[in-house]
């Protein structure tokens, strides 16, 4: 039977003993570095509970900092994802603009008063207005690219059906449709350029971004009285 060397090895009231024995023992200096090493041996155990293994895990709310993360795309790929973006863009801007300068002759060939041709434009706004936020919030929980591809799909869809309109209703239902691809579209157009571009040039994707809907905003009256002429 081994023999205990001092009191803390008995364990129990007799630990406490044998602690308040060696303090009496030392100096005002060695007291306070047994102190500042308790309360740090104490401050450290809760972590090496949490983390018996010794290292560190990453929380499923952040991303996992253990694997190293791609930081925007390769250049070639960079360029034909951002012309990408670009297109898409371009044609949602537009159409906002374009329809202000058809509405006489749209409103001439369906045969309906100007007052009611208005909401041709007002009902495109209107559903990206309502439909932007709501969008945004749902490429947090499912992913920006099913957004973003779900609101072309949806764009090309209706923009067909708005062409086939043959009344007032139906192109209605058709710009309303066509408003909420958009903004699937809008929505999360910065995050997708965020993962196009590097951080270290996140500026320059930014500033693209805005050059590309305020050239189109600009440019939609233009190529309508083109396509009109």
């Amino acid at each position: 039977m081994a023999i205990p060397r001092n009191l803390q090895e008995i364990g129990g009231p007799f630990a406490e003993i044998g602690r308040i024995a060696r303090c009496r023992g030392q100096s005002p200096s060695e007291k306070t570095k047994s102190k500042t090493a308790a309360s740090t041996a104490e401050d450290l155990r809760p972590i090496s509970l949490a983390f018996p293994s010794g290292r560190m895990r990453a929380s499923p709310l952040s991303p996992d900092t253990t694997t190293p993360q791609q930081d925007g795309l390769p250049v070639p790929r960079r360029y034909w994802a951002m012309l990408s973006v670009a297109l898409v863009l371009i044609m949602s801007v537009m159409d906002s603009t374009m329809a202000n300068v058809a509405l006489p002759t749209i409103a001439a060939d369906i045969g309906i008063e100007p007052s009611l041709a208005v909401w041709i434009v007002n009902a495109y706004l209107m559903a990206i207005l309502v439909t932007l936020l709501p969008l945004s919030a749902l490429g947090d929980i499912i992913g920006y690219s099913r957004v973003y591809i779900g609101g072309m799909v949806i764009f090309g869809i209706a923009s067909v059906a708005t062409a086939l309109s043959d009344s007032v209703s139906t192109l209605l239902m058709a710009r309303i449709l066509m408003g909420i691809g958009a903004s699937g579209v809008m929505s999360v157009n910065m995050a997708v350029v965020r993962f196009i571009f590097p951080v270290s040039v996140i500026g320059r994707g930014i500033g693209l971004n805005a050059l590309i809907i305020a050239v189109s905003a600009a440019a939609g009256p233009t190529v309508a009285s083109i396509i009109l002429s």
